[in-house]
């Protein structure tokens, strides 16, 4: 599997001066940067256009008023940190708009899973018996996920990996466990690791696929969010 790229990450806060409420205050919406590309949300927090510090994208003064309100965006700052680092984990490559849906608790940007795309492959393998393959395929490639599964358990000790978890190193492992834990000949280990690496092509391909529809999407329509995430005092 492809390993994540070096990325430029960084996030801006600023009022929306073209956007003004009746009392005078500008929306404050938070830009998400990574790798030239944005994302937008609004916090659904406003201040007065004059309280605003742009070179420190924070609130300006020492009161009461502010101390709160910036206390507020370094919650947010923290929270869009740690969302950020768990999709490292998970994801070869993040876009702005899965870091947002992330920090919104929106489910859009969870991680592909390979036995579940193991499953969804036989799902569909199975469709098509009589007419592109045979029963005893599908059995082949059910035998293979059985025997992924409990690799995964005896050395991993978890049901499921992300698909970007699934390197060489685990593709190695995999190959010894077949050969020594489950008694396969070489043949026959050889054709469950052909199996397991169409898996994972199925998975890079997919992958592919929601990238370029995510790419669309972002050109078709780039523009705020605005979804409330965190319940801060509001000011009175």
């Amino acid at each position: 599997m492809t390993t994540q790229k070096k990325t430029s990450y960084s996030l801006l806060f600023y009022p929306s001066k073209t956007k003004l409420k009746k009392n005078g205050e500008a929306p404050v919406l938070m830009k998400i940067n990574i790798n030239g590309e944005r994302a937008v949300v609004n916090l659904k927090r406003s201040v007065p256009p004059e309280a605003w510090n742009t070179d420190k994208g924070r609130m300006a003064g020492r009161s009461q008023e502010a101390k709160i309100f910036n206390d507020y965006l370094d919650a947010v700052v923290q929270r869009t940190r740690q969302k950020y680092n768990d999709l490292l984990v998970t994801h070869d490559l993040i876009t702005p708009e899965m870091l947002r849906d992330a920090v919104l608790g929106i489910k859009t940007s969870s991680a592909r899973m390979i036995v579940e795309v193991f499953e969804e492959h036989i799902h569909s393998m199975r469709q098509l018996i009589g007419k592109e393959t045979t029963h005893a395929t599908c059995q082949k490639l059910n035998t293979c996920k059985a025997h992924f599964q409990k690799f995964l358990k005896k050395e991993y000790k978890a049901h499921d990996v992300p698909v970007k978890s699934v390197d060489r190193y685990m593709i190695s492992k995999f190959s010894l466990y077949l050969k020594t834990e489950t008694g396969c000949a070489y043949n026959t280990a050889t054709k469950f690791l052909q199996n397991f690496k169409k898996i994972t092509k199925i998975c890079l391909q997919s992958n592919s696929r929601r990238l370029e529809a995510q790419e669309k999407a972002r050109l078709a329509q780039n523009r705020a969010v605005e979804y409330p995430y965190f319940h801060y005092p509001r000011k009175s």
